[in-house]
């Protein structure tokens, strides 16, 4: 299997953690010292990750979508970047949302973690 195949069987995982609220998922795929920061600049670690995706009760994942996944090898670590269309479930209906990420994975042993990510909503494709 390739490094990119190994990174997207990771966001498969993620997706997966993020619809179900699992954060037994979350916490396996993530490494310890994971830090995230959100699309509207909010810094987390991991347990507040996991902790504000698994008991909120106001929204949800309805689905997150990989795109456009390119990964780069650094031997212990990897770089990706990627598309995501997420679908949030709220009191009010569904919002679907585009976003680009910015993963970091490390290496240990057999498996990736996550060690970082960051996301951003991207610029509107202009016209003529």
């Amino acid at each position: 299997m390739s490094v990119t195949e190994e990174i997207a069987a990771v966001l498969k995982a993620k997706a997966e953690g993020l619809v179900t609220k699992s954060s037994k998922i979350l916490s396996e795929i993530m490494d310890p010292a994971f830090v995230y920061v959100s699309s509207g600049g909010r810094r987390s670690e991991k347990q507040a990750y996991i902790d504000r995706v698994c008991a909120a009760v106001d929204w949800s994942f309805g689905h997150q979508i990989v795109e456009d996944l390119q990964v780069v090898d650094h031997g212990s670590f990897a770089v990706a970047t990627i598309t995501l269309h997420d679908r949030f479930i709220h009191p009010g209906g569904t919002a679907d949302r585009t976003y680009l990420s910015l993963c970091v994975f490390r290496k240990e042993g057999d498996r990736w973690l996550w060690v970082a990510g960051q996301t951003m909503t991207p610029e509107p494709v202009r016209q003529g």
